[in-house]
């Protein structure tokens, strides 16, 4: 990687073909002390006065002298590069290698120098998005084998599918348990693979229902379809609105809490000079996104280039463009 100097870069360094070597050494170390402790216009002056040259020349030669070993630390280019670098100054063979020399012996210090005057801000490194669709009031979708399951409720008694529903309920805290499907199986006198689907089928209309919250209205719409009595359906409501919240919060620890968006503060900061460059342009948008998690608030400062804001923007497109697929589309018709 070649460092790219500007017409002015290259005017402030050709000042040090004007002084001997040893000076061009002495402006090297200004430069990097200048880095850790910010310039100082007492030293121009005085080198000035040594030199019988304006302090403006000293100034522009030690900043250029700073310019081409700040940059070329921060890329860590190789002595080739470098070389190739400043073949552009015309510069003799002695002054080219003197230069190397102090870019090689102080790259190492610099580059720690300038990790330490960088904010310490987390930055952009990838993002990972997923397309969540819910309802909140809904008809239950039961498929051909839920429904086959379930019809295992219109072969007991009703106190058996509030036995069941107890069970489903008592499974969804502590796991399923074989030999309570093989103890009720046996005063049935059924096989407990029809207990055990009874009792599964159960649990998913419950959890299913109460993860919608759906209506009165809309869970008696949706166990219509299977066909039982009215005496039944309305056990199944009255098993569904006595346990919704209990189910609600145990489904609430069981799930990952992830905190949500609300709201974003943004500010661009364009840098023009610095103690390392008088002049140049980097911009620089730092973030503040404000998350909740229930009744928590978080708050995180980001920081990145427009490069990556550009990149982190299409991601989002991205994301937003999913809902216009095919397939998010039938999604949405079938849940309406």
């Amino acid at each position: 990687m070649l460092l790219v100097l500007s017409e002015e870069h290259k005017e402030h360094l050709g000042f040090l073909s004007e002084v001997d070597p040893t000076v061009v050494g002495e402006f090297g170390r200004i430069a990097v002390e200048f880095l850790k402790k910010g310039s100082n216009p007492k030293i121009y002056e005085g080198a000035a006065r040594k030199l019988n040259v304006s302090s403006e020349s000293v100034q522009h030669g030690v900043e250029g002298l700073m310019y081409l070993l700040t940059e070329s630390s921060k890329l860590m280019i190789s002595e080739v590069d470098f070389q190739d670098s400043v073949l552009v100054l015309g510069f003799s063979e002695e002054l080219n290698k003197l230069l190397l020399q102090l870019y090689l012996e102080n790259r190492k210090e610099i580059r720690q120098i300038l990790s330490k005057l960088a904010p310490s801000l987390p930055h952009y490194h990838n993002l990972e998005w997923r397309l969540d669709v819910q309802r909140q009031k809904m008809l239950l979708v039961l498929s051909e084998e839920h429904k086959e399951h379930l019809g295992f409720l219109s072969e007991v008694d009703p106190t058996v599918v509030g036995e069941f529903g107890r069970i489903a309920v008592e499974f969804l805290k502590k796991g399923s348990n074989p030999k309570i499907y093989e103890g009720a199986a046996r005063k049935l006198n059924v096989s407990s693979e029809s207990v055990q689907h009874g009792v599964e089928g159960l649990m998913y209309l419950l959890t299913e229902s109460s993860k919608l919250m759906i209506s009165e209205v809309d869970f008696q719409d949706s166990v219509l379809v299977l066909g039982f009595s009215e005496e039944l359906n309305k056990l199944l409501l009255q098993l569904y609105l006595e346990n919704r919240k209990e189910i609600r919060q145990i489904l609430s620890k069981l799930a990952p809490s992830l905190p949500h968006y609300h709201n974003l503060e943004w500010r661009l900061d364009v840098q023009l000079a610095s103690r390392a460059l008088r002049h140049q342009v980097k911009p620089t948008v730092t973030l503040k996104l404000h998350l909740e998690d229930g009744a928590k608030r978080s708050a995180h400062v980001l920081q990145t280039d427009p490069a990556t804001l550009q990149h982190l923007i299409q991601e989002l497109e991205r994301a937003l463009g999913e809902l216009k697929t095919n397939h998010c589309r039938r999604i949405l018709r079938n849940i309406k």
